[in-house]
C-alpha cells in the first residue's frame, strides 16, 4: 500500500488503533524555529521568531510562547528590548508591544499603525528609541512621543539597527548610507566606511562594534576608526558581540568566528554548533554566549555547545507528504528546503542546503532510503548518512510525484520531457544502490500535473491516467482514464466519470478514489460514489485517502478526518479530537 500522504493537511494527528476510544496528540509547528531577536533577563531568554514570542527559563528549560491571541500585536518580531523596569518592548512588522509580565500593550495610533518597526534601545534614562526604514521615534516615561525624519534632522533614511553607548548617545546603522549617532542636541553622520550594519554592540571600554553584512566589523572609541575583515564574500556576517574579556565574537553563514588578540578562529558544526548560519549572539551575566541559529537556540560557554532549544513540532504546519520507514521514523514534507522526520521520543530536520520545495513526495523503498521530489530541481535520496541527487535540475525535469512499489522499483512522474526518448512522463526504474539503476519501463504523462499510484495485491501498480486515451464528460470535460500496468502492458480502466485526485487500494483489493466533490469506489466491475448526501462524509471535497493494517479507510476532507470501517463512519476535526 502506499506509504504517504499527498495533501495540505493544516492539522495532522496520530491516533491510537482503539476503535472508539481514541488518544489524539497533535504537533503545532514550533514556535521557535527562525529566531529573529533575543533579549536576555537574568536567566530568562526573550526570543522572537516569524511566528510569535517564547519566554525561556535557561535554567528549567521550560518555554512559554505568547502570540497575536496572547496580545501581540503581530506575530512577526523583529527586535525585543528589556526597560529598566523590567517591561519587555517588542518590534514587529505591525507596530509595537509592550509586557509587564502580566498585561499587554499595543501601541497602534497614527505613528505606529501598520508601521514596520526594524529595533530598539532603551537608554540610561529609560527612553525607548524605535526605528523604521526612515524614522526614528523616541518615547519616554511620560508617555511623550517624538518623531525624528529627515524634515527635522536625520540625514540618511535606510536605517538597520540602533544602540546607546556608555555616555547616553544614540547610535544607528544604515545600509550603505554611514553611521549615524545622535547626542541629545545634534545628529552626526559618519561616512568614511558606508557598511551594511546588521549589529552594533557596545564593549565596556564604550568601543562601538558595528557589524558590516559583507563581512567586516568596524569599531570606533570615540577618537578612531578601525575596520576588521572577518569572512569574504560570497559569505555574509549576521551578528556580533563582544564579551567581558573583550573577545570578539561574529556570527556568520561560515560559522561562529572569536576574534582574539588579532588571532582569528571558526566554530563550526563540527565543534558542535548544531547549525552554522549564526544568526544572532547574545552574551549573558555569566558571559556565555547564546546563538540563535536558523532553528532554535544553542548555549557556549567557550569549550562547550549546548543545544537548549531543538524541535517540538514539525517544521511547518502545512505538510505535503507523510512517510513512515522501516524504523517507523515518521518524515514530513513541508516544501521548503528542510524536511521534518519524528522517531517518537523527538523532532529533528534534514537539511538539503541548496534546495527548495523538497517534500512534496516522500516515499521510502525496500531498502529504507528515502526519496524526496524537489520540484523543478529533480529528484533527492538520503540513505541515512548523506543528501544526494538521482537526477538533478540540470536535465530540465519538474517532478510531480514517486511511488515505491515492494521491490526494488520506483515510479517518477513528471510535467516535461526527459532525455530518452521513450520516457515521457512517467518512468519505472529499478534501483539496486542509487548509483546503479536504470529505466526499466516509460509512458507518457499527458498534461496530469499529478499521478498518483498505488499498488494491489497482484503487484499490478494503478495510476490515474497516464495513456493518450481520456473520457469526454458531459461532452467538455477530458477526464483521463484510470489505468494498471501488470509488469508488462499498460491496461485502461474504466473511467469513474470525475477527476481522481488520490487513489488506494485496499486489502479486498478494492479501489478508491479522492474527487473534488466525492469519494470514489471501483471493486473492478463498477463505481460507487459517495458524498455528504449518502454517507457519513462531512465535506465532498476529498483531498486523500489511506488505507491501514485493518484495513480502515482514513479519509483527509476540507472539514476534518473521515475513518470509514466498511460499516461505520466517524469524524475528527478541531472540535472533537
Amino acid at each position: 500500500m502506499k506509504h504517504y500522504l499527498c495533501a495540505i493537511l493544516l492539522l495532522f494527528v496520530f491516533s491510537s488503533t482503539l476503535f472508539g476510544n481514541e488518544t489524539w496528540e497533535s504537533y503545532q509547528k514550533n514556535i521557535v524555529d527562525t529566531v529573529t531577536a533575543l533579549a536576555i533577563e537574568g536567566d530568562i531568554i526573550w526570543i522572537g521568531t516569524y511566528n510569535g514570542l517564547a519566554k525561556y527559563n535557561k535554567i528549567t528549560g521550560e518555554s512559554i510562547p505568547f502570540t497575536e491571541e496572547d496580545g501581540l500585536v503581530d506575530n512577526e518580531i523583529n527586535d525585543i528590548a528589556v526597560d529598566q523596569n523590567g517591561e519587555k518592548w517588542i518590534a514587529t512588522n505591525n507596530g509595537i508591544s509592550s509586557f509587564d509580565g502580566i498585561s499587554w500593550t499595543s501601541y497602534g495610533n497614527e505613528i505606529f499603525a501598520n508601521t514596520t518597526i526594524l529595533a530598539i534601545a532603551v537608554d540610561q534614562d529609560n527612553t525607548k528609541w524605535f526605528i523604521t526604514n526612515d524614522s526614528v521615534i523616541r518615547f519616554d516615561d511620560n508617555e511623550s512621543w517624538q518623531v525624528y525624519t529627515a524634515d527635522n534632522g536625520i540625514p540618511v533614511d535606510a536605517l538597520t539597527t540602533i544602540a546607546i553607548d556608555k555616555t547616553n548617545s544614540v547610535w544607528i546603522g544604515t545600509s550603505l548610507r554611514g553611521i549615524l549617532s545622535f547626542n541629545g542636541i545634534e545628529w552626526t553622520l559618519y561616512d568614511e566606511y558606508k557598511p551594511k550594519v546588521v549589529s552594533i554592540t557596545v564593549d565596556d571600554e564604550n568601543t562601538l562594534w558595528f557589524g558590516d553584512y559583507k563581512g567586516s566589523v568596524i569599531s570606533y572609541n570615540g577618537n578612531e576608526w578601525s575596520k576588521i575583515q572577518v569572512i569574504s564574500t560570497p559569505w555574509f556576517l549576521f551578528s556580533c558581540a563582544v564579551d567581558k574579556n573583550n573577545v570578539l565574537w561574529c556570527g556568520t553563514q561560515q560559522g561562529l568566528y572569536r576574534i582574539e588578540n588579532g588571532t582569528k578562529r571558526i566554530f563550526v558544526d563540527n565543534d558542535g554548533l548544531e547549525k552554522s548560519k549564526c544568526r544572532l549572539i547574545k552574551i549573558d551575566q555569566y558571559n556565555d554566549l547564546w546563538i540563535a541559529g536558523y532553528y532554535g537556540l544553542t548555549k557556549f560557554n567557550g569549550s562547550l555547545f549546548t543545544n537548549h532549544l531543538g524541535f517540538t513540532g514539525p517544521l511547518d504546519t502545512t505538510i505535503h507528504s507523510i512517510a513512515i520507514d522501516h524504523d517507523n521514523v515518521k518524515w514530513f514534507g513541508h516544501k521548503s528546503e528542510d524536511v521534518s522526520h519524528y522517531n517518537d521520543i523527538k523532532w529533528s530536520k534534514l537539511t538539503t542546503d541548496g534546495y527548495t520545495y523538497v517534500g512534496e513526495n516522500i516515499v521510502v523503498d525496500s531498502n529504507n532510503i528515502k526519496w524526496f521530489t524537489a520540484g523543478e530541481q529533480g529528484v533527492l535520496i538520503y540513505d541515512n548518512m548523506k543528501v544526494q541527487e538521482f537526477f538533478g535540475k540540470q536535465l530540465g525535469i519538474h517532478v510531480t510525484s514517486l511511488f515505491a512499489e515492494k521491490n526494488n522499483y520506483i515510479w517518477i512522474s513528471t510535467i516535461s520531457t526527459w532525455i530518452p526518448e521513450r520516457f515521457g512522463g512517467v518512468g519505472r526504474f529499478f534501483i539496486d544502490i542509487p548509483t546503479n539503476s536504470y529505466l526499466d519501463v516509460g509512458f507518457v504523462n499527458n498534461g496530469n500535473e499529478k499521478i498518483y499510484f498505488t499498488e494491489d495485491s497482484q503487484r499490478n501498480i494503478w495510476m490515474n491516467g497516464i495513456d493518450s486515451n481520456y473520457y469526454l464528460y458531459e461532452n467538455k470535460v477530458e477526464i483521463p482514464l484510470l489505468n494498471y500496468y501488470n509488469g508488462q502492458d499498460l491496461i485502461d480502466v474504466e473511467s469513474a466519470k470525475y477527476l481522481l485526485y488520490d487513489i488506494e487500494i485496499d486489502k479486498n483489493d478494492i479501489l478508491w478514489g479522492a474527487s473534488v466533490d466525492r469519494l470514489m469506489r471501483f471493486d473492478g466491475l463498477k463505481w460507487d460514489y459517495f458524498t455528504t448526501l449518502n454517507s457519513g462524509l462531512t465535506n465532498d471535497i476529498i483531498h486523500v485517502i489511506v488505507v491501514d493494517h485493518n484495513n480502515t479507510k482514513w479519509i483527509g476532507t476540507e472539514a476534518g478526518v473521515c475513518r470509514f470501517d466498511d460499516n461505520t463512519w466517524t469524524t475528527f476535526n478541531r472540535l472533537n479530537s
